[in-house]
């Protein structure tokens, strides 16, 4: 203002003007005078994203304001806020775009100032594991994938899940990197157990917006184990005999201990076998462990695991004996020619894995002078199946009786078991009971006779009794050849080879049973011996008694 008065004191026009009249004109002047801005803005926004925040600086507090975005759209107010004009709005596409604000001070004219936008393209960022869960000590690397593909920027991965720039923590081993066709990777250092959340920032350039991916939870787990465990008597064992088991564990860990139960229960001295770090081996539980009672027992193996291994187990059942056996035999056919193929079948009860069974056709045990049946890679020695059974297929070149025999041989946990005899005709008549027709003489003698066919079948016991008797008439003898024994009430009658008579005087009852009913059903049981064998046969039929009134006191039937 002094310069202002120098110049208007200088001016003869104005002379007459006094100081106190220049200086309300200067003072006038400045009142006028706009309201300065501080600087116009450059703003920064995302195209399809609100934008929300401040286009201008001024220093006063305005009225009012009003902001064009410079992209044809309509103009919008503006708030003041901390010494700005704050505005919001949605740019649809990107580019720059030169905005301006007009705002009212107090006392003064309107100002308008001019502001920047550069609108860019929005992106997203999408974060990936190359492994996920993992191991401790694994190579992991992370991709982060940004779409659009910019053509610029750079990624930065954190692990606390949170980004870059707001409070991220950098993983090391990972170092900010340039995307290029829009993937960074990052393959950090090796992780311990644990889980990180990993997140990836992409810092965005001119064209294309920054942006950050989800939380990536990447889970750093103990290595998964196998626990094999082995039973030093292979799975069988025996009351009070010592046993001992070991369990390996792959892949080998760097520690833990591996504890065995039997049936739930750890086995004494057995909680924490520690396992070997060269070998993963837990041994030995234990060489002078002994069960204590039969049965199966099942053994688990247990490994604890450690910091970089997961726990794991196996387990096995172990059969401890020793366990009665049952073997019984069948046959395809009781009756073949010379030279034609027959098959046997033993089937051998509780089933176990192994065994074998031994067929002989003579009817004695193979330690008691039995003859194999010529079948099996060893004559007459077949092994067990899964489900128990032994199939001998033979054939016989000579004609005659043959009694066979299966023979289930012990081990040290199942006891062995002979199957009754099978007998087996070739080239010859079946054996059998052929009943010859029977009648009842009311004043004396019930006589029944039966015939078996076949040499050397004339020792044995036969059996009958009336089966509607209300008290059932039993006669039992036991023959020698050519003889006769008298028993109770009835009697074996051996009249020759080949031919049995069972003579029975029946009581009042069974007589006046069979008078009621004219008939009765007999049910009669032979056991005999044959030729050359040591086991007895037992062949049952049943037979119908008929009425039949006699003036004879003693009837017979048959030669």
């Amino acid at each position: 203002m002094r310069s202002l008065l120098r110049v208007f004191s200088g001016c003869g026009a104005i002379r007459a003007w006094s100081v106190r009249a220049v200086a309300a004109l200067v003072g006038g002047l400045l009142l006028l005078a706009p309201a300065s801005a501080l600087g116009a803005t450059t703003i920064t926004a995302t195209a399809g994203q609100p934008f929300s925040g401040a286009v201008a600086q001024v220093s006063c507090t305005i009225e009012s304001a009003t902001i064009n975005w410079g992209d044809g759209t309509a103009t919008s107010p503006g708030t003041q806020s901390n010494g700005n004009v704050d505005g919001t709005h949605t740019y649809e596409s990107p580019g720059t775009y030169n905005g301006t604000v007009t705002y009212q001070c107090p006392n003064a004219d309107k100002t308008t100032v001019d502001f920047t936008a550069d609108v860019t393209t929005a992106t997203t960022t999408t974060l990936t594991s190359s492994q996920n869960p993992s191991a401790p000590g694994a190579q992991i690397t992370f991709t982060e994938t940004v779409s659009p593909v910019p053509d610029g920027g750079y990624v930065e991965f954190t692990d606390n899940g949170l980004p870059a720039g707001a409070g991220g923590s950098e993983i090391p081993g990972c170092v900010p990197t340039v995307v290029s066709a829009g993937v960074a990777t990052c393959t950090p250092n090796p992780f311990t157990p644990g889980a990180y959340s990993i997140v990836a920032t992409y810092s965005g350039d001119a064209n294309y917006a920054g942006s950050f991916s989800s939380t990536l939870t990447e889970t750093v787990g103990p290595n998964s184990t196998t626990t094999t465990l082995i039973d030093g008597d292979g799975l069988a064992s025996v009351v009070d005999s010592y046993d001992f088991f070991a369990a390996t564990v792959s892949p080998v860990p760097d520690g833990g201990t591996v504890a065995f139960t039997d049936d739930g229960v750890t086995i004494p001295g057995c909680a924490a076998i520690a396992v070997s770090t060269t070998s993963g081996v837990a041994k030995y539980c234990q060489d002078n462990f002994a069960f204590s009672s039969q049965g199966y027992h099942t053994i688990v193996a247990t490994y604890s695991g450690d910091a970089n291994y997961a726990a794991s187990s196996d387990m096995v059942t172990v059969a401890v004996g020793p366990f009665a056996t049952t073997t019984t035999l069948t046959s395809s056919q009781d009756s073949v020619a010379v030279g034609a193929t027959v098959t046997f079948t033993a089937t051998v009860s509780p089933t176990r894995d192994g065994g074998l069974v031994v067929f002989t056709d003579n009817g004695l045990g193979l330690d008691n002078g039995g003859s194999p049946v010529n079948c099996g890679t060893v004559p007459g020695q077949v092994p067990l199946s899964g489900g128990g059974v032994a199939t001998c297929t033979a054939s016989f070149s000579t004609k005659g009786y043959y009694s066979i025999l299966a023979q289930d041989g012990a081990d040290p946990t199942f006891d062995g078991s002979f199957s009754s005899l099978l007998f087996l005709s070739v080239g010859v008549r079946s054996p059998g009971i052929i009943v010859h027709p029977v009648f009842a003489n009311l004043r004396d003698w019930l006589i029944l006779e039966d015939e078996v066919s076949g040499p050397g079948v004339v020792k044995g016991t036969a059996i009958a009794k009336l089966a509607a008797s209300t008290r059932a008439l039993t006669a039992r003898a036991a023959s020698s050849r050519m003889g006769q024994i008298v028993y109770g009430s009835g009697r074996v009658t051996v009249t020759r080879a080949g031919r049995v008579a069972l003579t029975i005087k029946p009581s009042a009852l069974g007589l006046a049973a069979l008078k009621k009913h004219h008939s009765l059903r007999l049910t009669v049981t032979v056991k005999f011996t044959p030729k050359g064998s040591k086991r007895a046969i037992t062949r049952t039929e049943n037979v119908t008694v008929t009425y039949k009134h006699s003036t004879k006191s003693k009837t017979t039937s048959g030669k």
